[in-house]
């Protein structure tokens, strides 16, 4: 018998030995990738959600009480306004300027300033609701909510925020 080369049945087994390994490698990476858009989805609705949240946080925090109230802003689906009692961290909002926030139909979120420009601050905001019991004043504290939707991977996130009014 001849030693010098392999056969034919173990050339085999060692294609259907090698073709399953690299099988599983590829498993592996389809569900590493899958893995990876889903929280990478997470992670998109929540940064846009904190955007939009932090921003109106810094600027309401000025806000009258008695002057915020729901409003019907151009182009946009939900939207909330306010009067701000001083300024702000923006330096386009003094005393007594109007500000509104709003969910426009193409999901961007932004604030408008009376006399100003349009300012985009997040994306894929799919949830802002600002009737009924979604938001309120109590105590000089104004109740936020909104919710991100990856566009994406579907994936949520869904933000609740008190604000303690300062302006008066």
């Amino acid at each position: 018998m001849n030693n010098k080369g392999a056969t034919l049945l173990e050339l085999v087994i060692v294609l259907l030995i090698s073709s399953l390994l690299v099988l599983a490698m590829a498993f592996q990476f389809t569900a590493l990738f899958f893995y990876q858009k889903n929280v990478l989805g997470q992670i998109n609705a929540s940064n846009d959600a904190n955007m939009a949240m932090h921003s109106m946080i810094r600027i309401f925090r000025y806000a009258i009480p008695s002057t915020v109230t729901t409003t019907t802003h151009t182009g946009c689906v939900t939207s909330i306004t306010a009067t701000i009692a001083g300024p702000g961290y923006l330096s386009e909002i003094t005393s007594n300027t109007t500000v509104t926030f709003g969910r426009r139909a193409d999901n961007t979120f932004a604030y408008f300033i009376t006399g100003g420009a349009t300012n985009v601050i997040a994306n894929n905001i799919t949830s802002f609701p600002v009737s009924g019991a979604s938001w309120d004043i109590t105590n000089g504290e104004l109740t936020l909510r909104l919710t991100a939707t990856d566009a994406g991977s579907r994936k949520t996130s869904s933000l609740e925020s008190k604000v303690h009014l300062l302006g008066e």
